[in-house]
């Protein structure tokens, strides 16, 4: 609960931690308002002018770069340790509502106690077709388990804004801030309708490894490479499926196929069956990068950060099989000719498993105002290391995930007991 007891007015928000609120959610709430006056006989006078409560999205970017790297700068900015810093606030969203007026209410009698009003207020948040992006908070800081914090870069701040103007000229106004959690619908739909495994963990395995699922969608690059200093290249060309889902829940497994096809230098004759090696489960590593981009007053700033690995221990949350090698045509690419082949020894590993995306991560969205742009964005990164001199292979953007909000039209989602989502509540 969400409780501020400034002198005059007190706000109660029962929900503000309790809830995530998503599209044409409904936000209940209450004011108590001390009727205070001020002045003598005829002079008296209500202490506040009006209250009003306003429901806001404030979205505020950031950039920071080369002095004057993208056009003039506006008189506000600042140079912090010779960057160029700019900053820019965007309302996103604004409703306000008037909940008492001096105007419309009777002077209480100066000789009693000052009567208390208990004003209740209710929002309806948008609905899915404005498109609000969620509650954000963007930073280049390392937390815990290798995960980024803070909101250096951006923030989206969902917030409740009390606001009580007194009539005195030198007085201050009565104001406080409410913020929220804000979800927009998901778009992957049931949870439910995720695939079971290729191969379920307490499964035998077959002697052959299975192939990957018909339709579903698969990310592909190689790369060659040398095994010995001065020895011929070697190709390793790696295959990823997923679900053809337009979107991926949070804390729901998801199960992929991965082909590593590692090839010997090509050869005119089958000869003699060559030495392979195949990286071990150890030596793979399945990322999820986020992607930030943040513009600010026509600056504009990508980040790209390691949020974690998702799969934790291949060798152990896996299902592998090493193929037999095998003498085989390979598709030469940019070779002159259109399905010009070579041939080349080969061996194939197969992994096959679930990975599983943290429920902490905010979900992809892209910016919809026309100032102050902001998005943010996943892929996978894959880290392998293969044998030879300075053979790591590391693919950033190797393949481009949609997170999910999980959240659904009149279904809040709790989150009373995830800490980690405190750090969004920020006013």
């Amino acid at each position: 609960m969400f409780s501020s007891t400034p002198k005059l007015i007190s706000v109660v928000f029962p929900d503000a931690h309790e809830k995530v609120f998503t599209a044409s959610d409904v936000l209940n709430g209450h004011i108590t308002l001390r009727l205070e006056t001020e002045g003598k006989d005829d002079k008296i006078r209500h202490k506040l002018k009006d209250v009003q409560i306003s429901l806001i999205a404030l979205q505020v970017t950031t950039y920071a770069g080369g002095p004057g790297e993208q056009g003039n700068l506006e008189p506000w900015n600042k140079s912090i340790g010779g960057l160029d810093y700019r900053t820019e606030n965007t309302v996103l969203y604004r409703e306000d509502r008037l909940l008492w007026d001096a105007s419309s209410s009777p002077l209480p009698d100066p000789k009693t106690p000052p009567p208390i009003l208990t004003i209740p207020f209710s929002f309806t948040l948008p609905g899915p077709e404005m498109n609000l992006p969620p509650s954000f908070s963007g930073g280049s800081a390392k937390g815990r388990n290798g995960m980024v914090d803070g909101d250096d870069i951006a923030r989206i701040v969902y917030m409740l804004e009390l606001s009580g103007s007194k009539t005195g000229s030198l007085s201050f106004d009565e104001d406080d801030r409410f913020p929220f959690l804000y979800m927009p619908p998901s778009i992957f739909g049931d949870p439910a309708q995720m695939p079971p495994p290729i191969v379920p963990r307490n499964a035998s395995l077959a002697p052959f490894a299975p192939p990957p699922p018909p339709n579903w969608p698969t990310a592909t690059t190689e790369k060659e490479y040398k095994e010995k200093l001065f020895g011929k290249n070697s190709k390793v060309i790696i295959k990823f499926t997923t679900p053809p889902f337009p979107s991926l829940p949070r804390s729901t497994p998801t199960p992929y196929h991965l082909s590593i096809l590692v090839l010997a230098p090509p050869s005119t004759s089958e000869g003699s069956e060559p030495s392979l090696t195949l990286p071990s489960p150890s030596d793979i590593s399945l990322l999820l990068t986020r992607n930030v981009s943040s513009e600010a007053q026509r600056g504009v700033r990508r980040y790209n950060q390691h949020v974690g690995p998702l799969i934790k221990d291949l060798k152990t949350e896996s299902r592998v099989w090493d193929e037999d090698p095998r003498w085989r045509d390979v598709e030469v690419e940019g070779g002159g000719g259109r399905g010009q082949t070579e041939k080349r020894w080969g061996q194939e590993k197969v992994i096959v498993g679930e990975f599983e995306i943290g429920e902490a991560l905010v979900p992809t969205f892209f910016g919809q105002s026309t100032k102050g742009l902001l998005s943010c964005s996943y892929s996978l990164r894959l880290e392998i290391e293969l044998k030879g001199p300075m053979n790591d292979l590391e693919l950033d953007d190797f393949m481009p995930l949609v997170l999910s909000s999980n959240c659904y039209v009149g279904q809040p989602e709790e989150v009373a007991r995830r800490s980690s989502w405190v750090s969004l509540l920020r006013p």
